[in-house]
């Protein structure tokens, strides 16, 4: 017991100090940063994101640099809630919130705005595929029943903005090529001429696909022009207009996959195959507007907006059948 507490002593008297870590009280050395405020223009008048009340995603250029040439699927899909999905090569199908239900051809209880102007027509068709995704510099979505605010839908809004159409951008060309016949070219600009700044934007896009009978091919043209006549009033001027034509393979069974995963839907006993039918879809599109707003103050201003379309939609299935859809649409929405 003696040795125990000599022992002890010893163990007492040679214990030193440890110290897990070592607070700074200097303020120099604390790391500050300011994040960035995001402005939602999706609503009448700017509005916060944090003062948002409904669930808001927001993907601007900083991140729409980030996708693949001539693809938005990836970028869009990181968003949770989201889903978009390409059926035959310039077929998409938009889901937000697991409402993947859609009309003919179109997108069900979502409304899609093109910068002023709705690109969803009376009958609730979106064709997102007449639009060429690198001219797009953001995608604002407004997710859930609060963009029942934009009309009757349930599930949610979405609202496009094209580059150049606010602000300078660089006269640039593009070109790009890929697997399986992928070519791209794009021209691009927009420059201020007084009160003026005029946008352009030309695209072309073919590709030959991985399977039979699913190339596509793509002609867009845009054109804009906003007037600021006065410091409160402003006037907007905007023109698209696009021409596709994509084919569709059709389905494959285990067996025909494992065959040749290339191959376009074979022919059965009373239909023939998708090559035989020529199955494809040919879309022409032309779409004008015009935008007006006055601010009077900082807290009221009025804006009118007159906007007009024309499509001519063939889904081509031959012998068999052939089915012609034309589209005609005039609106005036205050």
């Amino acid at each position: 017991m003696k040795v125990s507490y000599h022992f002890a002593l010893i163990l007492l008297f040679t214990t030193n100090y440890l110290f897990s870590q070592e607070i700074q009280n200097s303020s120099s050395n604390a790391i500050t940063d300011t994040l960035t405020e995001v402005i939602i223009t999706a609503y009448p008048g700017k509005l916060s994101a944090f003062t948002s009340p409904s669930s808001v995603a927001l993907l601007d250029s900083s991140i729409m640099k980030y996708r693949l040439q001539s693809e938005l699927l990836p970028v869009v899909n990181s968003i949770p809630g989201v889903r978009m999905e390409e059926r035959s090569p310039g077929s998409y199908r938009f889901s937000i919130r697991g409402s993947l239900l859609r009309s003919p051809f179109g997108v069900r209880n979502v409304k899609v705005y093109l910068e002023e102007y709705p690109l969803t027509d009376a009958g609730g068709n979106t064709y997102l595929n007449m639009l060429d995704f690198n001219d797009q510099t953001s995608l604002e979505i407004i997710k859930g029943p609060d963009g029942s605010l934009f009309g009757a839908n349930t599930v949610g809004v979405i609202h496009i903005l094209p580059s150049g159409a606010n602000t300078d951008t660089p006269s640039e060309i593009k070109l790009s090529t890929g697997s399986y016949g992928l070519f791209t070219e794009q021209l691009s600009g927009s420059e201020r001429f007084g009160p003026h700044l005029r946008s352009i934007q030309q695209s072309f896009q073919r590709s030959d696909g991985y399977r039979d009978n699913s190339a596509m091919r793509r002609a867009t043209i845009r054109l804009s022009d906003r007037w600021q006549y006065s410091e409160k009033g402003t006037l907007k001027l905007f023109l698209f207009a696009a021409n596709m034509h994509y084919e569709t393979p059709g389905g494959l069974n285990q067996m025909q996959l494992e065959f040749n995963p290339r191959s376009a839907r074979y022919a059965t006993p009373t239909l023939p195959g998708s090559e035989a039918q020529k199955a494809g879809v040919y879309l022409k599109s032309i779409f004008m507007g015009a935008n007006h707003r006055y601010e009077f103050n900082s807290r009221l201003s009025h804006k009118i907006s007159i906007f007009g379309s024309r499509v001519d939609f063939k889904i081509h299935l031959l012998p068999i059948m052939k089915s012609v859809e034309k589209i005609h649409t005039d609106c005036v929405r205050v």
